[in-house]
C-alpha cells in the first residue's frame, strides 16, 4: 500500500502540467471517457440500476421549506444553492415532508461551508481569508459538540453569542435530536463534526507538504465527503433506527460496517470525477485523479482518469457483491425493517450518486471530458 510521501518538485512539477493537458483533452471531439464506466462491470449497468429512480416526492414543497431557512440565515449563495438542494430529496426518496426538510437543512449548511470555506477553496484565499475560515470551522464545530452534549444553547468553546450560520446549526441539530435516538444523534454529530474539520480546510498536499497515498486518500475523501452522515440520515428519514448492540447479537454488524464504508467508497470517490474538472480549475489536488497523478508521475492525464475509474468501479462491484451477502443474512433473521431499510439507504445513495450527479447544473463541467 502505498504511503504518505513527502511532497516535492517532482509532485509541484506534474501538478503544473494538469491544465494544460486537461485544456488538450477536453478540446477532443469524441471525449475518451464515458460516465458510467467508472460503475459498469461484468453485466452490470448503471443506468439499468437507476431506471424509474425518481426523487422524493415531497421535493417541491420541502425545497421551498429549506429556500426559506437557507435565506432566512444567510447560507443561501444566488447562482449556486439552486444547483444542490434537490439533492437530499434523491438521497431519501421516501422520507416525509417534515424529515426531508430537516435533512435539506443540513445539506444547506453543508453546501454553504463548502462553497465559502470548502476544500478546495483555499488556493485562493489570502492569509486572513483562511484565517477567518478557520475560525468559522471551530466555531461551528465547538457548537456541534456542545450541542451533542445536550447543550441546547450551544455556548462554552464557542462563546455566548452565536451568528446566522451559528443558530442555523443549533437549530438544525434540535430538530435531529428530537427526531432521533440518542445513539444515533451521538453518532451523526460524531460523523457531521469530523467531515466538517476535514472539509473545512486546506487539504491540498503542496501546502501540507505531505501526499497521501491512494489508499489513504480515499479513507480521507470518505470523511471530506460527508458520506458516512448522510447514509446515516437514511434511518432518520425512515425513522428506523439501528442499534449497534443489536446488529452484533443478531451477526450483521461486521457485514453492516462493510456495506456502509463501501458504498460511502464509492459515492465520494466517483464524486470526485463529477468534480475534477471545476476542482482542478480551482487548483485543488485534492482529489482522486489528481492523487493518482501525483503518486503515479509518468501517467498520462488520460491514464490517471481511467486509473481512478477503475477504482471506483472496483469498490462499486464489491458494493453489490457485499450488499448481497448482507440481504442473505437478513432474510435469515425475518428481514427485520430497520435493517432491510439500511439497505435501501444504501442502494438509494448509488442510484442518487448518478442520477443527482448527471442531472445537476453544478456538474456542468464534468462533460468537458465526459461523454
Amino acid at each position: 500500500m502505498a504511503e504518505t510521501v513527502p511532497y516535492t518538485a517532482v509532485h509541484a512539477e506534474r501538478f503544473a502540467r494538469l491544465p494544460a493537458e486537461f485544456e488538450r483533452l477536453s478540446s477532443l471531439v469524441e471525449k475518451p471517457f464515458a460516465l458510467r464506466d467508472m460503475f459498469d462491470h461484468d453485466g452490470f449497468a448503471i443506468e439499468d440500476y437507476c431506471r424509474g429512480f425518481t426523487p422524493n416526492p415531497h421535493t417541491e414543497a420541502s425545497g421551498a421549506a429549506v429556500r426559506r431557512f437557507a435565506r432566512r440565515h444567510g447560507i443561501w449563495l444566488t447562482g449556486i444553492s439552486d444547483h444542490v438542494t434537490d439533492m437530499g430529496a434523491y438521497l431519501n426518496p421516501r422520507a416525509s415532508r417534515e424529515r426531508l426538510t430537516s435533512i435539506g437543512k443540513t445539506y444547506a449548511i453543508d453546501w454553504y461551508l463548502d462553497d465559502t470555506i470548502g476544500r478546495e477553496k483555499f488556493a485562493a484565499m489570502s492569509d486572513e481569508q483562511r484565517a477567518r475560515a478557520a475560525r468559522r470551522r471551530e466555531r461551528i464545530i465547538a457548537l456541534c459538540r456542545s450541542a451533542g452534549d445536550g447543550d441546547a444553547a450551544g455556548s462554552g468553546d464557542a462563546g455566548d453569542s452565536v451568528d446566522s450560520v451559528e443558530e442555523a446549526v443549533l437549530l438544525v441539530l434540535a430538530e435531529l435530536r428530537d427526531g432521533s435516538t440518542p445513539e444515533w444523534y451521538e453518532r451523526f454529530v460524531r460523523q457531521w463534526v469530523a467531515h466538517l474539520g476535514m472539509m473545512c480546510r486546506d487539504q491540498n498536499a503542496r501546502t501540507s507538504g505531505l501526499l497521501p497515498g491512494l489508499q489513504e486518500y480515499t479513507e480521507r475523501r470518505i470523511v471530506m465527503s460527508g458520506m458516512p452522515y448522510t447514509i446515516t440520515f437514511g434511518e432518520f428519514a425512515a425513522d428506523r433506527f439501528l442499534a449497534r448492540r443489536a446488529l452484533v447479537e443478531s451477526g450483521t454488524d461486521a457485514l453492516v460496517r462493510r456495506v456502509f464504508h463501501r458504498i460511502c467508497a464509492v459515492c465520494s470517490l466517483s464524486n470526485d470525477l463529477f468534480s475534477f474538472p471545476r476542482e482542478l480549475r480551482e487548483g485543488c489536488d485534492a482529489n482522486a485523479v489528481v492523487v493518482e497523478a501525483l503518486n503515479h508521475p509518468h501517467l498520462t492525464l488520460v491514464q490517471a482518469v481511467t486509473a481512478a475509474m477503475d477504482r471506483t468501479r472496483r469498490h462499486t462491484a464489491a458494493f453489490l457483491e457485499e450488499t448481497a451477502a448482507l440481504a442473505t443474512a437478513v432474510s435469515r433473521l425475518g428481514e427485520p425493517e430497520n435493517l432491510r431499510e439500511f439497505m435501501r439507504t444504501t442502494q438509494d445513495a448509488l442510484r442518487a450518486t448518478w442520477v443527482w450527479q448527471t442531472h445537476s447544473p453544478r456538474y456542468r463541467e464534468t462533460r468537458a471530458v465526459f461523454r
